[in-house]
């Protein structure tokens, strides 16, 4: 079990794959772990998940799938660009970054940056893995 584990996890460092091969196991590290430590929370906690009212969903799914990711990924661009001239050891820049934004996203919510510190984990690696070779998010 802990080869399969290393080569998944290797298989987040390598750029040079499929898109969507890429894609799917990134989502295969973030979502289970998002998921169960969103529901464990809740069940800890006894907070629900904030309500949204269904004529609000439409701006809530543009905010979610649009905006957001423009706007966390230039942050993630911008966080891993200081600590990167800031010399931080570059095994630690990805945690260090998820920590930075799970911070912020604790400012809107409390608990919410535990629900997002493993998935900006994962999105930082990916970016990581990506700025390594740029032409790999254009290839298929």
């Amino acid at each position: 079990m802990p080869n399969a584990l290393t080569a998944f996890w290797l298989g987040l460092s390598n750029a040079d794959q499929p898109r969507s091969t890429y894609l799917g196991r990134a989502l295969l590290a973030d979502l289970p772990v998002t998921v169960v430590v969103s529901f464990a929370i809740t069940k800890l906690t006894g907070i629900p998940a904030p309500g949204l009212p269904w004529e609000t969903l439409p701006r809530v799914l543009l905010a979610m799938c649009v905006f957001a990711p423009l706007v966390e990924t230039f942050g993630l661009a911008v966080i891993i660009s200081v600590l990167r001239r800031m010399r931080t050891r570059p095994e630690l820049v990805p945690w260090a970054t998820a920590l930075v934004c799970a911070g912020l996203h604790s400012l809107a919510r409390p608990l919410w940056g535990l629900e997002v510190l493993w998935g900006f984990l994962i999105f930082t690696l990916c970016y990581v893995a990506w700025a390594k070779n740029p032409l790999s998010m254009l290839s298929g």
